[in-house]
């Protein structure tokens, strides 16, 4: 059980984990020494990227409350990364823990009680985010080119739940 503080102004329920609380997730799940990590920007969930022994970067992903508990939402976003990954896309891929599982969920105190979070380590993809460096129409251009690419892509999945990736008005 870890416990932190959470800014709990939704339903959403943010969490909010230490850099230590990260750091001692990663190595109880997935057995990986970490020699660095860092919190990453999100809007719902908490993201931090992080450095292996191995030399290797990986995300650190841990869901808001609400959204973790949406099974088929958590999966279908975990098979359509791997899906868009083999069909050549720059997609993250998902680390299993050492038990073999794609998402663990944690019982996590962040300072309003214990609460059930999805976690999920992934590979880093390096890059800058669009807030990070002028946009010019070319950039604008191939953002809407790849968006249109992952969606077609992704309408050849065949998956039963699929529609747990659309998202209401």
């Amino acid at each position: 059980l870890f416990s932190g503080k959470c800014t709990d102004s939704s339903t959403y329920s943010r969490p909010t984990l230490s850099l230590q609380q990260a750091t001692d997730l990663v190595e109880q799940l997935y057995g990986m020494s970490v020699t660095k990590i860092t919190n990453l920007p999100s809007y719902l969930d908490q993201n931090f990227r992080l450095e292996g022994q191995d030399g290797k970067r990986y995300v650190l992903k841990v869901m808001n409350v609400e959204d973790s508990k949406n099974k088929s939402l958590l999966e279908m976003q975990t098979l359509a990364m791997s899906f868009l990954k083999q069909h050549g896309l720059p997609a993250q891929t998902v680390i299993p823990t050492t038990t073999g599982e794609l998402m663990s969920m944690e019982a996590i105190d962040c300072g309003h009680g214990v609460q059930t979070y999805c976690v999920r380590l992934m590979n880093y993809i390096a890059g800058k985010t669009i807030a990070e460096t002028p946009v010019t129409q070319k950039d604008l251009y191939e953002v809407g080119k790849l968006a249109a690419t992952v969606d077609k892509t992704l309408q050849t999945m065949d998956a039963p739940n699929i529609d747990a990736l659309e998202k209401g008005d």
